[in-house]
């Protein structure tokens, strides 16, 4: 999973939603799509929410939509997740919006130093974090590589169009420099002690947050260092990242670090629970199962030439992860999809006391007991099964996720508010995800690159 995307607990937010419809036609889906295109392009700054943005980081994209009555609105509204700026780069990019996809990239590739190290996530309205001041700052491989890898997407998309594209453009030069200082910094965690239960793989990034209860409150308590973890989410994202960069740039040594991050990955293959494992400690296999190591997990074997596991993948998503709720503010509604895990605590390492002060029970929380839809989750599994070429699976999950697209072209981010870890606002993240599915939905060919086999 891309570790903890909200810093402070946050209260739930009424949005009007258009609500549950029957299957969408193709009608339905590109006007969805424009919605949502137009939608991302208004969270760039500057816009209403921070009309004046530090500079060097203009055109960065808000991740979330946060009403003005919210309290976490002054923490959370000027926030600009990495992740979330290379997936709405990837969906213009797709859509063949390289103005707005190039603005974004634009961005990132100011905030990316030498060294490669980005940070999971930036403030718009002032300039933390920076070189200068960075303390309480994450750092994830995962949100980096997809940085890297939305800047490849774009250049591999337009040298199919154009093959002088690269040499010609001077940003296109721009963001394959970012790229290769991304890949230095991946290729810098990397392990390479082959005794080693993560060998080849990349590990976690630098620092985290813990849940702390104290004096009838809780608090998120800064961890500082290295994170020894290495995720199977984020080795996913590496492995397209490196493996595309060396077919951008014939550079053996970045198809060599996808060879063995691949590698790596196959070690955390169940064969009893038809999926990737979480990830890999340094002494022993993190056996939780999380969706995206299913539904991601299932794109990652199709393209590496693993069909039986892709295939084995997505067919126990929905009896693992399917789940329902209702829509925030809609009394009587339903809308089914998909949540992050299958029996994992809802808070890692958390208290008991932690437990008890959000849900009145001693002892842990887990995701069986929850319930909630993921709006960006569910459109990876659309994705996955649009892959395997089961279209109406694929509908089936677009039409529910349709529900959660407001008026204005958001899609909530979770059906409901789980302190510390989801927000129920429109988000970045999910409308992406539904830009980027639709997208593939209306034409496979251009989408056949994304988390697949580049060429």
């Amino acid at each position: 999973m891309r570790g903890f995307r909200v810093i402070y607990a946050l209260v739930g937010a009424a949005v009007a939603f258009s609500g549950a419809s029957a299957m969408a036609d193709e009608s339905a889906y590109r006007e969805a799509n424009a919605k949502a295109l137009e939608w991302l392009a208004s969270q760039m700054v500057p816009n209403e929410t921070v009309p004046d943005p530090q500079p060097g980081r203009a055109h960065l994209i808000l991740s979330y939509r946060v009403p003005e009555s919210d309290p976490a609105r002054a923490f959370l509204a000027g926030r600009s997740m990495t992740y979330d700026n290379a997936l709405a780069a990837i969906a213009f990019t797709l859509a063949r919006d390289y103005d707005n996809a190039s603005y974004i990239l634009n961005a990132l590739s100011r905030l990316t130093p030498k060294d490669g190290v980005l940070w999971f996530g930036y403030n718009t309205h002032n300039d933390w974090p920076s070189r200068d001041d960075s303390s309480g700052a994450l750092e994830r491989a995962g949100a980096s590589a997809w940085a890297g890898y939305a800047a490849v997407f774009y250049l591999l998309q337009r040298r199919a169009e154009d093959p002088a594209f690269l040499e010609n453009d001077r940003e296109a030069r721009t963001y394959l420099r970012m790229a290769r200082s991304i890949a230095m910094r991946l290729q810098s965690l990397m392990v390479t002690d082959e005794d080693d239960l993560r060998y080849g793989l990349v590990t976690g990034g630098k620092n985290s947050y813990g849940l702390r209860y104290s004096s009838n409150a809780v608090n998120e308590a800064f961890l500082e260092g290295e994170i020894g973890w290495a995720s199977s989410e984020h080795n996913i994202d590496a492995y397209f990242f490196f493996h595309d960069l060396g077919i951008l740039t014939n550079d053996e040594s970045y198809l060599a670090a996808a060879e063995l991050i691949k590698k790596g990955l196959f070690r955390l293959w169940s064969s009893k629970e038809a999926q990737f494992f979480q990830g890999v400690k340094p002494k022993r296999i993190d056996k939780v199962l999380a969706l995206d190591c299913a539904s991601w997990g299932s794109m990652f074997a199709l393209a590496v030439d693993k069909p039986s596991w892709a295939s084995e993948a997505i067919k126990g998503i929905d009896k693992k992860y399917r789940s329902f709720d209702a829509m925030p503010g809609i009394e009587g509604s339903r809308v089914v999809g998909y949540k992050p895990y299958e029996d994992a605590p809802v808070f890692e390492d958390a208290s008991d006391a932690v437990y008890d002060f959000y849900f009145k029970k001693k002892g842990r929380v887990t995701w069986k007991e929850l319930n909630g839809v993921w709006g960006e989750g569910s459109l990876g599994v659309a994705l996955a099964f649009l892959k395997q070429g089961n279209d109406a699976k694929a509908r089936e999950i677009l039409d529910e996720v349709l529900a959660l697209q407001d008026p204005s072209g958001g899609v909530l981010y979770f059906t409901r508010a789980v302190p510390h870890v989801f927000v129920d606002y429109p988000s970045v993240a999910s409308t992406a995800w539904l830009a980027i599915v639709l997208s593939a939905v209306e034409d496979p060919r251009v989408s056949a690159g994304f988390m697949g086999s580049a060429r």
